[in-house]
């Protein structure tokens, strides 16, 4: 299975740091190398990267982390990367061979959340959000959170600006043709389109689903202060020990 990763955006939150957001280093290792990292571990050797804003500083330190990973990659940009997301995904889509997992490239998580999000039953086509479902998780910024809905395993409603919910959307799909066609959708009717545009048209025809991670270590690195929490997160006793042995050849 392939996995797209998203590493278009611009990034404005943490750009105090230097640098495009993919590369920004947590521990000494950049943060799309984390992902990749998780996704290999859990068995994933074919990425497309999809740039856009400072792509001609993220795309030649691709094929190094490639190399110390074993993988593939290739890229794709998004020359529309000022807008929503969703145009990112579309991106990437001629490259895709079939059902594929998509992330961020900002998120740290540990490659059994990934284990889980293949495991996990879906019917044929839909698309599967990992959710975190502790909602009291310390590492979590309330005020940049995309917030989800969920009965059982169907998504009901996700949105940063949710008043009621029962989770959070961690940036870990397994999707496919479904989603491409949800966001050009979206696009048509609006002009733009994220992905949680997307996934929230989807909902509501019943075709996503959520993947409980089960308390399992995940962060969205999104500025200074989360870049901190991830570090020491990462280096405290306890930490996921999957995650460290994966990325300390990248740092």
């Amino acid at each position: 299975m392939q996995c797209v990763i998203i590493a278009a955006g611009l990034g404005r939150r943490i750009g105090a740091l230097g640098g495009p957001k993919p590369l920004v280093a947590v521990g000494g290792t950049p943060l799309i190398a984390w992902v990749m990292s998780s996704m290999r571990a859990a068995g994933i050797s074919d990425f497309i990267v999809v740039t856009g804003h400072r792509a001609e500083l993220i795309e030649p330190c691709l094929p190094r982390i490639a190399s110390a990973l074993d993988v593939s990659v290739s890229t794709v940009r998004n020359e529309d990367f000022h807008k929503g997301n969703g145009l990112s995904v579309l991106a990437a889509e001629g490259m895709v061979k079939g059902p594929f997992l998509l992330s961020m490239a900002d998120h740290i998580f540990e490659p059994a959340i990934v284990d889980a999000l293949l495991k996990a039953p879906s019917r044929d086509g839909d698309v599967t959000l990992a959710v975190d479902t502790h909602t009291d998780n310390p590492l979590i910024d309330l005020d940049d959170v995309t917030r989800i809905r969920h009965e059982g395993t169907r998504l009901t409603a996700i949105g940063k600006g949710l008043a009621a919910w029962t989770g959070y959307d961690t940036g870990i799909f397994r999707a496919g043709p479904v989603l491409f066609e949800a966001i050009r959708e979206c696009i048509a009717q609006e002009g733009d389109a994220s992905l949680t545009d997307g996934m929230r048209r989807l909902a509501a025809r019943r075709r996503a689903s959520v993947c409980d991670i089960g308390g399992r270590f995940w962060i969205d690195v999104d500025d200074e202060t989360a870049v901190r929490s991830a570090e020491a997160a990462l280096t405290m006793d306890g930490a996921p020990a999957g995650l460290a042995r994966n990325a300390r050849i990248l740092a």
